[in-house]
Parts: structure tokens; sequence; C-alpha cells
């Protein structure tokens, strides 16, 4: 509203309190948006006698000189910036601003918005929710939580991975309520000196999602850090006869046995590593078997191996023992099923298992 004086010596006018005398008023999210006219003397809350006041997220629009205990704000203020949530904090529902001296007096909505955490398998203290809210940005927990062999590595919006990640400790500036699932990665940071660990059956299947998702980890490191089973998920595979999606990285098998318990029907290149490029392989243990069946045309089945299926590029293979049995039609071999257009280096390696070839054909130890 307005409050205009019969003449320039008007005084003592406020918004809420005209006058207060020997007592304490206050005031919290209060919001004034009276216009003065011929009127000296004012404040957005009282006029004081002797009174004290207390002003807390009080605002005020008004186009003349800065009043005491409250914080001046324009309508564009108001109507997108904080102070708008500030006026309306505490609020467990929508809470709605108003744009001001128009004939629409309720025409923006300003609403609390929910994220909640989910630890995705992991355990520990996990966050709890936070309150957004609308055009403010929310800094997300940096609590981490655990998970064997594991580490995490930031929020997402799928439990899978394959939503948007946030950092810990990242901004979240959408108006929505989300449920931000702990984000797994590898422990390491993929370097020679601090390479990404492989402990365990889980983060090798792991590497083969994001291998097979098209990551090849071209030039990044890792290490074997403890012995397990290979089954259901092998490293790569072939888009067609002469196309793979490959490994390209330096795996390090630190002495470690890889246990292959690998069973496969109608499909090429089976191997603990099915399509490798550009890749070097080394100290590697693979114990087991290998075994490949099915009814598809023979060409379909050929190539298992021990420990590659199918090379391309420059490979290297240094300081390999693999004793795993291995059984298919023909095209085989003990350490590589085949060599696609590969310039390969062997040093070191050894093969101790049995081949067990329906057609014999172009089947060899290495």
């Amino acid at each position: 509203g307005s409050v205009n004086g019969s003449s320039s010596s008007s005084s003592n006018c406020a918004s809420f309190v005209g006058v207060a005398k020997d007592c304490t008023v206050s005031a919290t999210r209060c919001l004034s948006t009276t216009s003065y006219t011929n009127v000296y003397s004012r404040n957005p809350l009282c006029h004081v006698a002797g009174a004290t006041r207390n002003a807390s997220d009080l605002y005020y629009v008004d186009g003349n000189d800065v009043c005491d205990g409250a914080t001046k704000v324009t309508l564009s203020d108001l109507n997108n910036s904080s102070y708008a949530t500030d006026l309306q904090a505490g609020r467990s529902t929508t809470v709605w601003v108003q744009y001001l001296r128009t004939n629409q007096p309720m025409l923006k909505q300003f609403t609390k918005y929910t994220v909640t955490y989910h630890a995705n398998g992991g355990s520990g203290s996990v966050p709890a929710a936070q309150d957004k809210q609308q055009c403010d940005d929310l800094m997300l927990s940096n609590s981490t939580l655990t998970l064997s062999g594991f580490a995490q590595t930031g929020w997402n919006t799928n439990s899978d991975g394959t939503g948007t990640h946030y950092d810990l400790g990242g901004t979240y500036s959408a108006d929505a309520d989300v449920t931000l699932y702990a984000e797994w990665g590898f422990q390491g940071k993929g370097t020679e000196e601090e390479p990404y660990l492989i402990p365990s059956t889980e983060v090798w299947n792991y590497l083969a999602d994001q291998v097979n998702g098209g990551t090849n980890y071209s030039g990044k490191y890792f290490q074997q850090t403890g012995d397990f089973t290979v089954s259901s998920k092998i490293i790569g595979y072939p888009t067609d006869d002469t196309h793979y999606v490959t490994f390209n990285g330096i795996y390090d098998g630190n002495g470690c046995t890889i246990t292959a318990s690998i069973s496969k029907s109608d499909e090429r290149y089976v191997a603990p590593f099915h399509c490798i490029a550009n890749a070097t392989i080394k100290n590697v243990i693979v114990t087991g078997s290998v075994t490949v069946s099915g009814s598809a045309s023979i060409e379909h089945r050929r190539h298992p191996a021990g420990l590659v299926g199918v090379t391309d590029g420059t490979c290297i293979l240094q300081n390999c023992r693999v004793s795993a049995n291995v059984s298919g039609c023909d095209y085989m071999g003990g350490l590589i099923g085949h060599t696609q257009n590969a310039n390969i280096t062997i040093t070191g390696c050894v093969y101790s298992g049995t081949l067990t070839a329906s057609d014999a054909n172009n089947t060899g130890g290495l």
C-alpha cells in the first residue's frame, strides 16, 4: 500500500507499527512494499520511542533512502532470487511469492525440493535428506560410503551409473526432487604409479561392463590384487568379422590367479580377455576352463583361447602362465585364439593346459 503525508513534515510512519515505546518489536521474514509520499521519518518495521527493533530477513521495496534494520530489494530481486525463499524459510510445503504492485498478486510459485541419498550396495552412514529451495543451489553431501573393492566416485541419478554424475560435495541446481545413488568406480587413478585395482570378480565384472559399454581405457594401468573366478562376463566383444569393442589398456596380473569357468554358446573369440587392441597383458595366471559349444555354423564358434580371444593393433603378452583347458571346434590357441592385423610380442609365457577340438584345424598351444 502507500502512506501519504499531508506535507513534507509528516513523520513517524512505518509499514507495521507506527510508534513503539518502551518495548521490543521483532519481525522475522517480513516484506514491506509500502510507498511513502511527503514522509521524512519512516521505517519498514516501526518508529521507535525508547523501543528496541529486532529484524531478521526483513525486506522493503522503496525508491528512497535506506531504512535501518532492513534490506532494500527490487521487484526483480523478489521475483528471481533467493530473497523470495528467505521470506518463506521454514515452510515444509510449496511457498508463494507476489509479483508486487500488480493486479495479479499470486503469480510465481517457489517450491521446496528434496534430495535423498541411497547407499547403492555400500555400507556406512547414508547422508540425511537435504531440502533445496527453488532457484537456490544446494551443496551435496561429501560423506563417503564403502563397498568392498570399489571407491566412491560421487553421486548419480541412476543406480547403474548411467545417469547424471555429481561430485562429492558438488552443486545440485535442478529444481526437482531427486534420489542420488552412491556411484562406484575403481580404486586407484589408472596411472603407472597408482593403477586401477582389480581385487575381485565384482570389480572384474565392472571392468567388463565399462569396456563392453565403449570405454577402452587406452593408456590406463590396471593391477590385479587378488585371486578370483571369471565366468559370465568377459572383456570386449566382436561387432562383426573384423571389428571389435576392445580393451586397450595395460593389465598387470601381479602373479594373481584368474580361475576361468567360462562356457559360451555360438560365440567367437571366447577367452577372459575377449578382444584387445594395442594392449599389454602381463603377469597373469589363468586356470580352469574355457568351453564353446552350440549349433551355429562353425565360423561363428571359432577362436577360443585361455587368455585372449582376438588381438588387434600392437599387443604384448608378457610372463603369463595359462593352464586353463580350452574346448571348441577349431581355430583355437592356448594363449590367443586369433590375431587380426596385429603385431604380437610374446615373451616369457607358458601354456600347459589341454586343447580339445572337434576339428583340429589351426589349433596350437600359443
